[in-house]
């Protein structure tokens, strides 16, 4: 299935830029990504990160602060955010191009968040992602849950809007879907999974009454009825010193 195109993102970046929230979610995001690694990796050192697909900056900035990151480097597919990244974030390395891993650069750490669902092969540029570095942590959205199906569309009198159905017309360009089960079985093959964690979508979007259903049945039935995300920590299967961790 092929994504939407370098225009689309330019377009949907615009947009983004506009956004008074954006800086708090993404910092949300970023801070939930470094504790995972605190939390299971605490001790080791990364010199060096990269973020795949990390617009202006924001996330790969904010965990190599918390990291202590000395080399940021991210690869943007827009020159909108990349532009509005070197003004915010002079110390992080943006490369204007899709990560391709043909000729993969080692880093310690990479990060992809919210990214899988946009790439046309996730198998193949997981892969590429494996073969970069020892470490990498996702954020995945769970976006199949109760209220995306069709049946819940059909019982509130509607179909499926085209604009949340997967594929280059999906309204932010997300070619799949996946449930927490899904988010967790493609990184298998190029990644052992270390840590994981599930947040709800309650954190920023939620109505008081998905907040009341998570303080009842907890995150897990929320994101099942909702949606959410899942965030991921994975050590690499194609890296030489897998499975030993420093």
């Amino acid at each position: 299935m092929v994504h939407p195109g370098r225009q689309f993102y330019e377009d949907w970046a615009g947009r983004q830029a506009e956004d008074t929230a954006r800086a708090t979610i993404l910092k949300w995001k970023a801070v939930n990504l470094a504790n995972l690694y605190l939390r299971t990796l605490k001790g080791t050192t990364v010199r060096s990160l990269c973020e795949i697909g990390g617009a202006e900056g924001t996330i790969v900035h904010t965990v190599g602060d918390i990291l202590g990151v000395e080399r940021r480097v991210n690869y943007e597919l827009t020159a909108t955010f990349c532009r509005i990244g070197r003004d915010l974030y002079p110390e992080v390395e943006f490369i204007n191009s899709e990560f391709t891993g043909r000729e993969p650069e080692p880093f310690d750490l990479m990060v992809c968040s919210d990214i899988l669902e946009h790439v046309e092969d996730e198998r193949d540029f997981l892969a590429a992602v494996g073969r970069s570095c020892r470490y990498a942590l996702f954020k995945i959205p769970v976006e199949k849950c109760l209220i995306g199906t069709d049946p819940w569309f059909w019982l509130h009198g509607q179909g499926k809007p085209a604009k949340y159905r997967y594929g280059p017309g999906h309204y932010n360009g997300h070619l799949r879907g996946y449930t927490v089960g899904q988010a967790h079985a493609c990184l298998a093959p190029a990644f052992r999974l270390l840590d994981a964690q599930l947040s709800s979508v309650t954190y920023f979007y939620g109505s008081p009454l998905e907040r009341q259903v998570e303080r009842l049945l907890g995150v897990r039935a929320t994101v099942w009825l909702f949606g959410g995300a899942v965030f991921a920590l994975g050590e690499s299967r194609s890296h030489p010193s897998e499975g030993q961790v420093a």
